[in-house]
C-alpha cells in the first residue's frame, strides 16, 4: 500500500512538471507571436505614414498645401501635414543649403534674382561647410559674372586638408574649428572671394565638393546687413499613422541649370570635325 502511494505521488509530480513545462513553451510562443504581430502592424503603420509623409510633400510640389488624410481598409487613420520654410534664404539670413550634398553633386546659388536676373548681390559670402574632419571635402566654386555681352568666370578651390593641398593646389582653408552658423556646426569656413567683393554683374554661384564619401551640409552667409536673392523653400512632410510618425523633407530651387553644362564644351565659332 505504501509502494502504491510512493508510486501516485511521482507520477504527479512528473505530470506537474510536464505541464509547467508545456505552459512554459505555450506562454513562450504566444508571446514569440504576439512580438511579431506588433513588429509587423509597426512596420506597415511605419510604411503608411511615409507614404502620407511624401503625399503632402508632392502636393506641394502642385502648390496643393492642403493635409493629407484617409483611413486604410482596416480601418487605420492616416494622415500627414506640411512644414512649409517659406522662400529661402530671408532677408540678412544665412542660405542652408541642402544638408545631403554628395560629391560631385552641382551647387547653384543664385547671386541675382532668378525671375529677373536684374537685382543683384554684390559683396562677399562666407561659405560653410563639412561636418566630418575623417570624411572631409574640398570645395570647387565658380563665380559666372556679365560684362556687357561677355560672360566671365572667376573659380575659387578650397581644401582643409593639408595632405591633399600640397598636391592639388588649392587654397588651404580654415578647418577643423567647428564653425557655427544658426543651430548648425560645421568643419570648414572660407570667405569667397577673398578680398573685396564679387564683380559686378555677378549672376551665379556653381560649385561641387570633391573627395568626401558621404553627404555633407552646406551653407552660405552674406555680407551683414545684405541679403541674397530668394531662391528656394524647404518642405517637410510629417506622416502619422496610429502611433508611428515619419518625415520627409525636400529641398527645392526653381530655375537650376543642368549640371551637364558644368561639363559642356564652348565655342565662340562653329566645331569642325
Amino acid at each position: 500500500m505504501i509502494k502504491l502511494m510512493k508510486k501516485n505521488g511521482q507520477v504527479l509530480l512528473i505530470l506537474i512538471l510536464l505541464m509547467t513545462a508545456g505552459l512554459a513553451i505555450g506562454i513562450t510562443i504566444i508571446s514569440r507571436s504576439l512580438s511579431d504581430i506588433s513588429t509587423s502592424s509597426k512596420v506597415e503603420q511605419s510604411n503608411r505614414a511615409f507614404s502620407a509623409a511624401e503625399a503632402a510633400v508632392e502636393k506641394a510640389l502642385r502648390n496643393d498645401f492642403s493635409p493629407v488624410n484617409f483611413s486604410d481598409p482596416g480601418g487605420l487613420s492616416v494622415n500627414a501635414t506640411l512644414i512649409d520654410s517659406g522662400p529661402l534664404p530671408g532677408p540678412n539670413k544665412p542660405f542652408f543649403y541642402d544638408d545631403q550634398q554628395s560629391k560631385e553633386k552641382i551647387i547653384h546659388v543664385w547671386l541675382c534674382d532668378p525671375a529677373t536676373l536684374t537685382i543683384c548681390y554684390t559683396g562677399f559670402l562666407n561659405v560653410y561647410w563639412g561636418n566630418s574632419l575623417t570624411d572631409l571635402p574640398a570645395l570647387a566654386l565658380t563665380v559666372i559674372s556679365q560684362s556687357g555681352s561677355n560672360y566671365i568666370s572667376d573659380k575659387y578651390y578650397f581644401d582643409g586638408d593639408p595632405s591633399r593641398v600640397s598636391s592639388n593646389n588649392f587654397t588651404p582653408a580654415s578647418c577643423g574649428g567647428s564653425f557655427t552658423l544658426g543651430t548648425k556646426t560645421y568643419q570648414c569656413k572660407m570667405r569667397v572671394p577673398q578680398t573685396g567683393s564679387f564683380p559686378l554683374g555677378s549672376k551665379v554661384l556653381r560649385g561641387r565638393f570633391l573627395y568626401n564619401s558621404s553627404a555633407q551640409p552646406l551653407a552660405f552667409e552674406p555680407e551683414p546687413g545684405k541679403s541674397l536673392p530668394q531662391q528656394a523653400r524647404r518642405f517637410t512632410g510629417v506622416g502619422v499613422a496610429g502611433d508611428t510618425q515619419r518625415s520627409v523633407e525636400l529641398f527645392k530651387q526653381d530655375k537650376i541649370v543642368p549640371f551637364f553644362f558644368d561639363y559642356a564644351i564652348f565655342s565662340a565659332g562653329e566645331i569642325t570635325k
